[in-house]
């Protein structure tokens, strides 16, 4: 079976008077040579298949499609270019791309793949990531995928949530979550430079905790919820 295999080609137009927008890396990837990314346990249905760090001035747009040109396979391709959807094998009944989730304070951008219907398929796809400020500042990243293979979804958008109050805060703050059948997970709290003040560990199902942060400075903090080894859901806290 062919591994998963993530070639990324990058063109990068002048950025004005704006941060340019670069991809750091492929954080579920292994750089293997010149910009290819060998990616492992990559399933079908499953969340958070991709997922990107960018860096910029953190306002940007995102659009992701089936590749639509002529362009050279990589290396252990069958074919030596590819029109439209680029499905190399049976095509599946659906598909979809989706933003996961886009962390403003680390700038990490995860990129969900849905598909079903077939149990193994290789494919490509564009990513396109542009400055809304500034259309002309963008990246195009090509995304190649060897042997997409059949599986389930790990964590779903509806099992998860997370409530706190009061917010604003003086300090003494109760977090509700819930998790549903997601594994057992941990809620992080940063302040804006990313730094982690406090974690606190969450089981399976839903429940509430309290944190107390009335030693931490006032100012905006990002609490997430974390299941899996991936953050589900960020938000804002105010502490005044």
């Amino acid at each position: 079976m062919k591994k998963p295999i993530l070639a990324l080609a990058f063109i990068l137009s002048a950025a004005l008077s704006h941060a340019q927008i670069r991809i750091v890396a492929v954080s579920n990837g292994t750089d293997v040579s010149n910009g290819n990314y060998e990616a492992t346990n990559l399933t079908l249905n499953q969340e958070k298949a991709f997922s990107f760090y960018v860096i910029n001035d953190g306002n940007f747009d995102i659009n992701i499609h089936p590749e639509k040109t002529s362009v050279s396979a990589p290396n252990g391709w069958g074919m030596n270019y590819c029109l439209d959807q680029c499905w190399f094998e049976t095509p599946p009944q659906s598909y979809s791309y989706s933003i996961y989730a886009h962390d403003t304070a680390t700038h990490q951008l995860k990129i969900n793949v849905t598909a079903s219907g077939s149990t193994n398929m290789d494919f490509a796809s564009v990513v396109t990531i542009k400055d809304k400020a500034d259309p002309d500042n963008k990246t195009f990243v090509r995304v190649w995928v060897n042997s997409l293979t059949a599986g389930s979804e790990v964590i779903k958008a509806n099992d998860v949530n997370m409530l706190f109050s009061p917010n604003p805060s003086t300090g003494l703050v109760n977090i509700a979550y819930s998790l549903g059948t997601s594994p057992n997970g941990k809620i992080l709290v940063r302040d804006l430079t990313g730094r982690t003040i406090l974690t606190q560990s969450v089981a399976q199902g839903s429940s509430n905790v309290a944190m107390d942060l009335s030693a931490q400075p006032a100012g905006i903090y990002l609490v997430s919820l974390v299941a899996g080894g991936q953050t589900v859901t960020t938000q804002k806290l105010i502490l005044k």
